[in-house]
């Protein structure tokens, strides 16, 4: 299937250029001369996709079941009884709404860590988009626990390497420092050296974390990951809200790609601000993610960037975090923390692309569709979404949503009253 997208304003670019998309990737960036199975015309903006680099999609199920509480009440008396009845065909509805959810705000790819991984890669590929996927690792210290959860990341790995599908990458993922024993993380550290699959976990969400592990072991989190080899290129590490100087030195110099979640930590008070300002500063590549439904309580990619800019602002000057590099965040870095060669508008690059309304009210007058994405964007500004040559979403309509949306919230209220 090849698509040419004609006389648009690509984000960053003055004057209207032409797109050319053959076999989900962007063959000419110009005036090409040649023709399409499809051509798209429209007074649009051209921009490349989002990635969330943090969530767990099925918790779309949870959505306003336990709201402002704190991360530790919430996680016990709200979610983890719940998620103990969870069904292989929750997850797999839940991801579904979440994966719509997200493509309504230009995400088009996701990292995940949650459960039953299978029925996870079957609902990114019927939804169209892609993901990093890994089956979520909770021994809580203890060893037939252990046991029995490599038996579950055994089972995941391999339903994901024989999945049939390019959308569909394989990770581990243990859940935190806090829910893992050093057994557990030198199993995902030899998994890793096995595999070279990329590692996804929460480090320092909330300054209790941080206290109550300094107590115990007297070192930080981030000194104890590095030692077990957790922390390594291309690890994912959500929030990373309480780092010191140093320890962004570490991120920098290994490779880490931290997932900032503004939202989340904002609702569920985490105490602290990541200093994604700072990490920008020493080369670190800050991405962006949401976090599950159950603690955002959306996936709104565009509301993600507007928060990571201003709470940098606010932090201590304007000047933090421009638009320009939040933008990145959500395009370039987060497609590279993912494993995706995407998140530019480039010849050779995935055609993983959003086409924004130019006339829409948050795009007027149009000075900068940089700054008007990150600071004045709605889902509502959005008209198309293509991921890897697909059309997932047109003339803001996703095919699949009525179905969807019904199906999950008969899933969601089955789950509350097991």
């Amino acid at each position: 299937m090849s698509i040419l997208i004609k006389d648009v304003e690509i984000v960053g670019v003055r004057g209207k250029k032409s797109v050319y998309i053959e076999e989900g990737k962007i063959v000419e960036v110009g005036n090409p001369s040649v023709e399409a199975d499809r051509v798209i015309r429209g007074d649009f903006i051209l921009s490349p996709a989002f990635y969330n680099t943090h969530t767990h999609a099925a918790m779309t199920l949870l959505r306003g079941y336990g709201d402002d509480m704190d991360l530790q009440s919430w996680l016990t008396e709200k979610i983890w009884p719940r998620e103990a009845k969870l069904k292989p065909e929750d997850v797999y509805w839940g991801t579904r709404l979440a994966a719509l959810e997200m493509i309504r705000s230009g995400v088009v790819g996701f990292a995940d860590m949650y459960f039953y991984v299978k029925e996870v890669a079957r609902a990114v590929v019927d939804q169209g988009v892609r993901a990093l996927i890994s089956e979520g690792f909770i021994d809580l210290f203890d060893e037939e626990k252990r046991e029995n959860e490599i038996k579950k990341v055994e089972k995941g790995l391999k339903a994901l390497e024989d999945f049939p599908s390019e959308r569909v990458r394989p990770s581990l993922g243990p859940h935190a420092v806090y829910t893992v024993s050093r057994e557990g993380f030198e199993y995902i550290r030899e998994k890793a050296d096995e595999t070279g699959y990329p590692i996804h976990i929460h480090l320092l969400e909330t300054r209790v974390e941080l206290e109550d592990f300094l107590k115990e072991h007297g070192v930080s989190p981030v000194k104890y990951l590095q030692e077990v080899g957790i922390l390594r290129k291309g690890t994912i590490a959500a929030h990373s809200v309480h780092l010191t100087d140093d320890e962004i030195d570490v991120y920098s110099k290994l490779g880490v790609y931290p997932s900032h979640c503004p939202t989340s930590n904002m609702k569920l008070s985490v105490k602290g601000i990541m200093p994604a300002q700072r990490m920008v500063e020493k080369g670190v590549r800050v991405t962006l993610g949401t976090d599950g439904a159950a603690s955002n309580n959306s996936l709104n990619m565009l509301q993600e960037m507007k928060f990571a800019a201003l709470l940098a602002k606010g932090l201590s000057s304007p000047t933090n975090l421009p638009a320009e590099v939040v933008f990145r965040m959500a395009t370039e870095w987060g497609a590279e923390a993912l494993g995706f060669r995407a998140g530019k508008v480039e010849e050779g690059y995935d055609a993983d692309l959003l086409l924004f309304k130019r006339r829409h009210v948050s795009f007027t007058p149009g000075f900068n569709s940089i700054s008007d994405i990150v600071y004045s964007a709605g889902p509502s500004s959005l008209d198309t979404v293509i991921c890897l040559g697909e059309v997932l979403m047109e003339e803001g309509v996703i095919p699949s949503e009525e179905e969807v949306i019904e199906r999950t919230r008969e899933v969601s209220y089955d789950l509350i009253e097991r």
